[in-house]
């Protein structure tokens, strides 16, 4: 990723559109069904009536409650890592505030050089895996930048298998898996990395088709962008044909030529505000694809399986309401309308409103 797209995605994925705040390590983030972000602190502020519009895209959600991102700190960590200079060390141990020089890849945590050595005098962490900070610049994936993901209830514990009964269908660890989730009582166990390849497939295929639908959305944009353009011309070249025939008339055809313009204006200016209005909801259409694709993609090739498999039913019903999502292949308008000049030269002064008008033909009435 070049420095341009870091920057989008820190601005897209990485900052609550509400408060602009950076999403931190203190800062829950959440996942609204659009796949746009939040910031827990701010949800409660902008709810209204139980409904909750999103500040993004401005569609309005229950307010219920949304899964928890936890493959945003994993991704700040990466453009982190990416756009700074020098990353500060987040060890406990840390008497000053010193310049990482590793990553704990168990713990998730940047290192100076004095906490890896404390790290590999402690009995539980000495054989944990370091990686340099060079290495983790050259990094081209998220596995190096994830973050641990141990089970709520019982602390320490890894989140290793998948529980696949209806009514749980999230990552467990091996003693919730004893306790909460027995056979005896319908529950299917599997490993995280099973379910994950399936679903990653899943939506992988959803995003092809999410993205192979923004392609004819934008096909759709530029023959509007097209269209309005030869509408304008159009518009001028039957300016040029009213004043041609109007000069031919006396005086007092004069107010009946502005008339005429009039209504050539109102015509570009009705066509050019349909197409105007179309060209806004596929564009809004299109913004949404892109940013869940996008969205997806980030959270799809995480390495981070647990942290994944909190996010796919979120994700998937995102990605099959875009698939559903209808939308028109043309344009709403043509560059079609003209000036009608016949029976011009009898009766002038008793037909010119009869005989002289702009006509004008749409696909879409």
């Amino acid at each position: 990723m070049d420095t341009e797209n870091l920057d989008d995605i820190q601005k897209q994925l990485l900052q609550c559109p509400v408060c602009l705040d950076d999403f931190h390590d203190d800062t829950h983030t959440k996942v609204l069904p659009c796949l746009h972000l939040l910031c827990e602190t701010c949800i409660p502020k902008i709810i209204k009536d139980g409904i909750l519009q999103c500040p993004t895209c401005r569609a309005e959600h229950q307010a219920l409650a949304f899964p928890t991102d936890n493959t945003t700190r994993d991704l700040s960590d990466y453009v982190v890592v990416k756009k700074s200079p020098s990353v500060k060390c987040e060890g406990k141990g840390c008497v000053e505030e010193g310049v990482a020089t590793h990553r704990c890849k168990p713990c998730g945590e940047f290192l100076c050089g004095d906490c890896v050595n404390a790290h590999k005098r402690t009995t539980m962490t000495r054989d944990h895996e370091m990686i340099s900070l060079e290495e983790l610049k050259d990094a081209n994936d998220f596995n190096a930048f994830c973050h641990p993901q141990n089970c709520q209830i019982h602390q320490g514990k890894p989140l290793e298998l998948y529980c696949k009964k209806k009514e749980c269908q999230k990552p467990i660890c091996v003693t919730c898996a004893v306790v909460n989730h027995p056979y005896a009582q319908g529950h299917d166990l599997v490993e995280v990395d099973t379910v994950a390849d399936a679903r990653r497939g899943e939506i992988n295929k959803m995003m092809t088709a999410v993205k192979e639908k923004t392609l004819s959305v934008n096909k759709v944009i530029d023959d509007i962008v097209t269209e309005k353009k030869e509408i304008r011309c159009r518009g001028d070249q039957v300016y040029s044909e009213i004043d041609s025939v109007i000069d031919l008339l006396h005086q007092q055809v004069d107010r009946t030529k502005e008339n005429l313009k009039e209504s050539v204006s109102k015509q570009v200016k009705q066509k050019c505000h349909s197409l105007d209005d179309q060209e806004m909801k596929l564009s809004h259409l299109k913004t949404n694809m892109e940013h869940s694709v996008m969205y997806s993609e980030k959270v799809v090739h995480h390495s981070n399986i647990p942290a994944f498999l909190q996010l796919d039913k979120t994700i998937t019903n995102r990605l099959q309401s875009l698939m559903a999502e209808s939308f028109d292949k043309e344009p709403w308008e043509m560059a079609t309308f003209g000036l009608d000049s016949q029976g011009i030269n009898n009766a002038v002064q008793n037909a010119l409103h009869q005989y002289l008008h702009i006509w004008s033909s749409s696909i879409y009435p």
